[in-house]
C-alpha cells in the first residue's frame, strides 16, 4: 500500500469503522501522519455515521459512591447485508482512572462533530464545563463561567458549531432571587473567556425543565413543555418556533433529528410518535411521521425512550432503556424489529459522530490527553 497515491490511502482509510482507523495509526509513522492531516479529519467527518456516546455507571450506585463511569462509544451498522441494527463496542473510557473528576457528577451535555461537552457539579471544584474528544482521548477544561455555582441547580446548556465553522458552548443559568433570574452565557473554543448576553428571553422562564440542546442548521434547539425555541449560533439571538403538536396524554417527549429535520418524539402510556418539522422554523410543516401502539411491541410497559438515531434503507432506530433488564434496547420504528445490547447500568445516552479533530486546533486552552 506504501505505493499507492496519497488521494487513494486517503479515500480508502476515511471509509474504514473508528476501530480499525485507530489501529492503522499503530501501523507506521507515514499512516499515522495521514490520519492525523486536517483533510483527512474533514474527509472522514463528511463520511462519518451517527452511533452512540454512553455514560455508562460501573454499578447502580456509582454516583453516590463518588464514581464518575465511563464514556462508550458504539457504532450503527452500516451493512446492509449484516442483520444487526448496532456493532460491538468500539472505545472505552475510564474516567475515574483520569483523576480529573474525584468525587463529582458529570454529565453529558452536548456533541458536535466528534467533540463532547460536560458538566461537572459536585464537589470542592464543582460547576465546570469539559471539551473531549473520545476518538483522540483529548480534553480541556474551559475557563469558570462567570456565572456558577457548587451545587446542583437549573443550569441548561447547548453546543454546537455555527454555519462559520466557530465552535461554541451555550449555558442558560437560573438565578433565584434575581432581576434577571435566567443569564445567558457564551463560550466560543479558541478565545478563552465567557461572554454574558442580555436577559434570557421570557419563554425560558416559564417552565421548570428544559431538555439539552439539539444542534441542527446553526442552531441549538431546546424543548420547553411544548414550546420550541432554538438559539441562533451565528447572530447570537434565541429564536421562538412556537407550541409543538401533540397528541392527548403524551406527557413525555424529547428532541432528535430524523432524516434531517428537527423531530420530536413523544410517548404516552399508550403509543410512541414522531413528529417531524419538514420545514426547519415553520411551524405549520409539522407532520406526524410514525404512531406506534403498544399493543403491537412487546415488553414497552418497561421501556424508557432515550434517543433517536436514523438507520439504513431509510428507517429510523429507537433507543430505550429496558427499566426491567437493566440495558439498552434497540427498536426499529419502521420494521418492528427489536435488538437487544449487552450494554448494562446507562445514566445517559445521546447520538455522537465520531471524528478525529483535534482539540490542539484551539490554542487558547490547555489540551490534556485521558
Amino acid at each position: 500500500m506504501g505505493y499507492l497515491p496519497e488521494n487513494v490511502m486517503y479515500n480508502i482509510l476515511s471509509r474504514l469503522p473508528v476501530k480499525t482507523i485507530i489501529h492503522c495509526k499503530c501501523v507506521c509513522k507515514d499512516w499515522q501522519n495521514l490520519i492525523l492531516d486536517s483533510y483527512f479529519v474533514d474527509l472522514h467527518l463528511s463520511r462519518s455515521r451517527e452511533g452512540l456516546m454512553i455514560h455508562h455507571l460501573s454499578h447502580q450506585n456509582a454516583l453516590s459512591d463518588g464514581k464518575t463511569g465511563f464514556l462508550k462509544f458504539v457504532e450503527t451498522e452500516d451493512e446492509p447485508d449484516h442483520h444487526r441494527m448496532l456493532r460491538d463496542l468500539v472505545m472505552s473510557i475510564d474516567l475515574n482512572g483520569a483523576n480529573l473528576f474525584p468525587y463529582t457528577t458529570k454529565v453529558l451535555v452536548g456533541s458536535v462533530n466528534g467533540l463532547i461537552c460536560l458538566w461537572e457539579y459536585g464537589g470542592r471544584k464543582g460547576d465546570n464545563t469539559y471539551i473531549c474528544n473520545p476518538i483522540t482521548r483529548e480534553y480541556m477544561m474551559l475557563p469558570k463561567q462567570n456565572f456558577h455555582t457548587n451545587t446542583y441547580c437549573e443550569v441548561r446548556y447547548g453546543f454546537g458549531v455555527s454555519r462559520k465553522g466557530e465552535y461554541k458552548v451555550i449555558r442558560m443559568f437560573e438565578r433565584f432571587k434575581s432581576p434577571n433570574p435566567v443569564e445567558v452565557e457564551v463560550y466560543t473554543l479558541g478565545t478563552n473567556h465567557w461572554r454574558t448576553l442580555d436577559q434570557g428571553p421570557e419563554y425560558v422562564k416559564r417552565h421548570d425543565h428544559v431538555m439539552d440542546g439539539l444542534l441542527l442548521n446553526g442552531y441549538v434547539h431546546w424543548i420547553d413543555s411544548d414550546i420550541l425555541f432554538a438559539f441562533d449560533l451565528d447572530n447570537e439571538k434565541f429564536h421562538l418556533f412556537g407550541p409543538t403538536p401533540r397528541r392527548q396524554r403524551e406527557s413525555f417527549s424529547f428532541l432528535g433529528v430524523l432524516k434531517g429535520c428537527v423531530s420530536r418524539f413523544s410517548w404516552s402510556y399508550e403509543r410512541f410518535t414522531v413528529w417531524m418539522m419538514k420545514e426547519h422554523g415553520i411551524k405549520k410543516s409539522w407532520h406526524k411521521e410514525l404512531e406506534i401502539k403498544y399493543n403491537t411491541i412487546t415488553r414497552v410497559d418497561t421501556w424508557l425512550p432515550s434517543c433517536l438515531i436514523d438507520g439504513l434503507n431509510n428507517t429510523s432506530i429507537l433507543i430505550v432503556y429496558d427499566g426491567e433488564k437493566d440495558k439498552l434496547v434497540a427498536y426499529c420504528l419502521e420494521t418492528d424489529r427489536v435488538e437487544e445490547t449487552d450494554i448494562y447500568d446507562i445514566f445517559k445516552v445521546m447520538t455522537y459522530r465520531p471524528s478525529f479533530l483535534k482539540l490542539q486546533n484551539f490554542q487558547s486552552e490547555g489540551v490534556h490527553v485521558f
